[in-house]
């Protein structure tokens, strides 16, 4: 987990990484919706984005190469002056939250990665993930997960603790990777990646309805070298304000291996020629 590194400045954008210290719960699934696809949520904002265009003269269906350069963030109300009815408190509170950035503890939780493509010539990865919140502006630098060797299907199971105001510049990068620990190569391959605008669920009233139990979703990880996805991650986010400190924080880490001892009874019936061979799998 991320290590605490507190910052004192007072900037929008200040982001830093916190050691969260409030309660500890385990059942953290129950209760607790499993989507098979992404959380989808609509802000009360709109967003619009902004693209940086080029000639393509390669291209047959576009003129330009479009390239995001930015997004605008457009809250619009409809007032009748005519309207003495008509009441702008809510509104003024609603603009006050928009307007002032607020500290808030960013916990995101990763469960497991699914169908991971294989980069290693055994026919398996060595994944881990690393995240990292807003524009690397040298503060803002990778936080990396526990590496688990030769799987597809890994089991993280690992809190990233972050800290933010909102709204700014909090855009939450994850990526997937594969260790290399080749001597010819010592560039960890991307497996996949994927990425959160927390400010659009902060300002959903969907996603505040979820309360303590924010969905578990199944995100996509893509790969800028390929069309497909490149498997998916469990996992879920959870954005409270730091003046709450009531809101729990989850431990998911697994209860540690035991051993077991596995009997089979077969009840014969065949010929004795017949014989059983049992074996566990991988």
């Amino acid at each position: 987990e991320a290590l605490p590194s507190e910052s004192d400045s007072d900037s929008s954008n200040d982001v830093s990484i916190v050691d969260a210290q409030k309660l500890i719960t385990r059942s953290y699934n129950q209760g607790r919706q499993v989507l098979e696809g992404e959380l989808e949520v609509q802000p009360i904002y709109d967003t619009i984005k902004i693209y940086r265009g080029k000639p393509n003269n390669e291209s047959e269906t576009s003129r330009y190469d479009l390239e995001e350069v930015g997004r605008l963030y457009v809250f619009a109300r409809i007032i009748d002056p005519n309207d003495s009815i008509t009441n702008t408190s809510t509104w003024d509170l609603v603009m006050k939250q928009l307007t002032t950035p607020t500290r808030y503890d960013l916990h995101v939780y990763i469960l497991k990665g699914k169908g991971l493509p294989s980069l290693d010539k055994n026919g398996k990865s060595d994944p881990y993930v690393r995240l990292r919140i807003g524009d690397n502006n040298g503060r803002n630098d990778w936080v990396v997960g526990k590496v688990h060797n030769n799987v597809a299907n890994p089991e993280f199971f690992q809190r990233f603790d972050f800290a933010c105001k909102i709204p700014g510049d909090n855009l939450i990068e994850i990526q997937v990777l594969d260790q290399d620990e080749s001597l010819f190569d010592s560039r960890d391959d991307l497996i996949g990646s994927t990425r959160i605008e927390i400010t659009n669920r902060v300002f959903s009233k969907q996603w505040r309805e979820y309360g303590i139990h924010k969905p578990i979703e199944h995100r996509q990880l893509w790969n800028p070298t390929s069309r497909q996805p490149q498997g998916l991650l469990q996992m879920w986010v959870d954005a409270v304000e730091q003046t709450n400190k009531t809101f729990p924080v989850w431990d998911i880490n697994q209860p540690p291996s035991q051993e077991f001892e596995v009997r089979i009874v077969v009840q014969h019936q065949g010929s004795h020629r017949d014989y059983f061979r049992c074996g566990l799998m991988p």
